[in-house]
């Protein structure tokens, strides 16, 4: 089995290897700068697939058939390596008698010493009465009773004592409110820039934050739209700004990169899908 893994993988990385030739050949007859991100850049040979599908889509499902086959060799792998390990236990010496040694007999135990306790005690006094007397008791036998302790009374319970301080009231905490709105933040396209080689569109969005929280992350889809409102692909991508990208109740102007933009796109909407705030909240579609 573990020569099945050797064999797959080497398969596998000959007809990856293959697919990614393919691969950058093409995005070289595309233009010189795709080709140098194809051969430099992994995730770029990603991009180039899926924006140029009917040229590229051939070399990148040879591409990722190679990978395929490399991730299926290694749990084939894995389990023949398991197979091949031998768990040995070890053997306890056994001591070796000679055959000439003498035999020894154990000795017998000594028997345990029991110390003799001499009786110390006195013996009882004889009776000091003569016979035919009526034996009266002692003096010293009788033990005198116990005087009883006068009862304490007990201390009142003070009824009009201070109270405590009151407790402290409960403080508020923060709540996400964008009430009169059915979305916490809006964005719409103010405009958009084309590039030839369209790895350099941009566009400019208004964000609008109709909720009481700073607004730190805005995840979005793009959606491509030709003359006739055709739709034309969609993107999903997001923003975000750790220190906030606007403030509670305000509208804010931001460029944004549009990769993969169709040459034929003549308007784009854009659709909130997640929105979160500093403090921990998020709101997000449906939800």
């Amino acid at each position: 089995m573990a020569t099945m893994a050797v064999v797959m993988m080497w398969l596998g990385i000959i007809v990856g290897l293959v697919g990614w030739v393919m691969l950058v050949v093409l995005a070289f007859r595309t233009s010189v700068l795709w080709g140098v991100l194809v051969l430099l850049v992994p995730c770029a040979a990603i991009v180039f697939a899926i924006m140029n599908w009917a040229e590229a889509r051939k070399p990148f499902l040879i591409y990722i058939c190679g990978a395929v086959v490399q991730i299926a060799a290694l749990p084939l792998g894995f389990m023949g390596a398991a197979r091949e390990v031998q768990v040995t236990t070890p053997t306890s010496p056994v001591a070796s008698v000679r055959p000439d040694a003498p035999a020894t007999v154990p000795s017998p135990a000594p028997e345990p010493v029991t110390p003799r306790v001499r009786n110390l005690e006195a013996p009882a006094p004889a009776p000091a009465h003569k016979p035919g007397e009526r034996a009266t008791p002692d003096a010293q036998t009788i033990a005198p009773l116990p005087t009883p302790r006068p009862k304490q009374p007990e201390p009142e319970l003070a009824t009009n004592a201070p109270a405590g301080p009151a407790p402290p009231a409960a403080e508020k905490k923060p709540v996400l409110d964008f009430s009169g709105f059915d979305e916490p933040v809006t964005v719409n396209v103010a405009r958009f820039t084309r590039d030839e080689s369209r790895l350099l569109n941009r566009l400019v969005l208004n964000l609008t934050n109709q909720a009481n929280q700073v607004v730190t992350e805005v995840k979005m889809k793009l959606t491509y739209l030709d003359k006739r409102g055709r739709r034309l692909m969609e993107w999903p991508t997001f923003h975000t700004v750790p220190e906030g990208i606007v403030g509670p109740k305000a509208a804010t102007q931001f460029e944004f990169p549009a990769f993969g933009m169709p040459r034929d796109a003549s308007r784009v909407i854009v659709t909130v899908q997640r929105v979160q705030f500093a403090g921990g909240f998020e709101w997000e579609v449906g939800k």
